[in-house]
């Protein structure tokens, strides 16, 4: 379960001004550490606004509380593959875009860029007579 999230550095730069056509987000795990009673995991979380016109990136450390059973578990497999669990992929994935799109709305800002939220698209259809 995460318990917190930190962001420990923020670089955001507007390359050239033009209409911006898409963006892509990236999360990288760099790195993680191991106590008896949580994990501690790096991350980078990338925007790319395209085309090659601004960039966002923000880095920092991920707290999860698990239990001590599952902690060596945990490490045990980031010490032979470098990898964690699946299932602990997608909380991390989740929580890092969740507290990073939130947060990079007021970082973009003074930049004039979008927020790089994916805001979904409403259709509508005739009415049925």
């Amino acid at each position: 379960m995460i318990t917190g999230i930190v962001i420990n550095e923020v670089n955001a730069k507007v390359v050239r001004r033009q209409p911006i056509e898409s963006f892509e987000t990236k999360i990288q795990v760099q790195g993680a550490s191991f106590t008896e009673n949580a994990i501690a995991v790096g991350f980078r979380w990338d925007v790319l606004y395209a085309p090659n016109i601004s960039y966002l990136s923000m880095e920092g450390v991920v707290s999860l509380a698990e239990a001590p059973e599952r902690i060596q578990q945990v490490m045990a497999q980031w010490q032979k593959e470098g990898s964690i669990p699946p299932e602990m992929v997608q909380e991390l994935t989740n929580g890092i875009n969740h507290y990073c799109t939130l947060n990079s709305a007021l970082v973009v800002r003074p930049l004039d860029l979008l927020p790089p939220i994916h805001v979904p698209i409403v259709g509508t259809q005739p009415a049925k007579q």
